[in-house]
């Protein structure tokens, strides 16, 4: 009976690390990592860091490994932040995730493919959007209502 529990133990252990279940969330510099099992990451970042432009790592090490950041958590409340630089890993930005950030006025897009979902932008102060001029926005919201007041540039 040991040795079946011990497998079953094993077996649930791996299999986190195969379908990228998180190992843990850490903390590295200014942002809180949520790392996974598929060498990627999710970023969060207290609503209280006083950045004024912030700028996404592609990627981050821990204990020797690399992790691509691929998904945005949540920026959101962040009364500091005016500008936010989105690097070509990240392909998600979650729900509500720069919602009321309201001295935000500028987001920087460098990747070519973007999936956003709920309000990501939500009451935010939002007015100029840089996009590659090939991208592909894919998402149930992208911008709402927020597109009639911000400036959507191209590059």
């Amino acid at each position: 009976m040991k040795k079946l529990i011990a497998l079953v133990f094993t077996i649930f252990v791996y299999s986190q690390y195969i379908f990228g279940y998180p190992i843990s969330y850490v903390q590295i510099g200014d942002y809180i990592y949520k790392l996974n099992g598929d060498y990627t990451a999710y970023i969060y970042c207290s609503s209280t860091l006083e950045k004024s432009v912030i700028e996404i790592p592609g990627s981050v090490e821990y204990e020797g490994q690399s992790f691509s950041v691929t998904e945005v958590a949540s920026f959101n409340k962040n009364k500091f932040v005016e500008k936010v630089i989105i690097p070509k890993s990240i392909t998600t930005l979650q729900d509500g995730c720069f919602k009321e950030c309201e001295n935000l006025k500028e987001a920087v897009f460098l990747g070519d493919e973007i999936n956003f979902c709920y309000n990501v932008f939500w009451k935010s102060g939002l007015e100029i959007i840089n996009f590659p001029s090939r991208v592909t926005l894919l998402g149930k919201d992208n911008f709402g209502n927020l597109l009639k007041n911000t400036k959507v540039k191209s590059f």
